[in-house]
C-alpha cells in the first residue's frame, strides 16, 4: 500500500513507523502541491483530497527521501561538524590565555603600543 504526504520538518517520526509497518511513503513537494490546489480553502480534508487525486493520476510531484542509513550518517556528520567547531573554541580561549597571562613578550607589546 502506498502512501502520500506533504514533506514537512515534523513528519519523520510519521515517515519511518509507515515505512516499519510495511507501507511505501510517497514525500510531496509542498510548493508544488500548493501550486495544484484549485480551491484557495486549505483544510485537512481539501489537502487529503487533493494528495489522493494527484496520487491516482500519477502527477504526485515527489521528493527524494534519504534512507535511514543516509540520515544515520548525516546525523553522525553533523555531530563531529559540531564537536570541531566545540574544539576550535576551545582552542582559540586557551591561545589567548596564553597570550594575555603567561607570555610577558605579548603584555611587554602590548603595553609598548597603548603606552603606560
Amino acid at each position: 500500500m502506498r502512501v502520500g504526504m506533504e514533506a514537512t520538518g515534523y513528519s519523520r517520526w510519521l515517515e519511518r513507523l509507515l515505512a516499519e509497518l510495511g507501507f511505501e511513503v510517497w514525500m510531496g513537494d509542498p510548493a508544488e502541491i500548493k501550486a495544484k490546489r484549485i480551491k484557495k480553502q486549505k483544510t485537512e480534508r481539501n489537502d487529503a483530497r487533493l494528495l489522493r487525486r494527484l496520487m491516482l493520476e500519477n502527477s504526485f510531484p515527489q521528493v527524494w527521501i534519504p534512507s535511514p542509513e543516509n540520515r544515520d550518517l548525516w546525523q553522525l556528520l553533523w555531530h563531529r561538524h559540531r564537536l570541531v567547531q566545540m574544539r576550535t573554541r576551545i582552542m582559540n580561549q586557551l591561545q589567548a590565555f596564553h597570550y594575555v597571562f603567561v607570555d610577558s613578550n605579548y603584555i611587554r607589546n602590548a603595553i609598548a603600543v597603548f603606552g603606560e
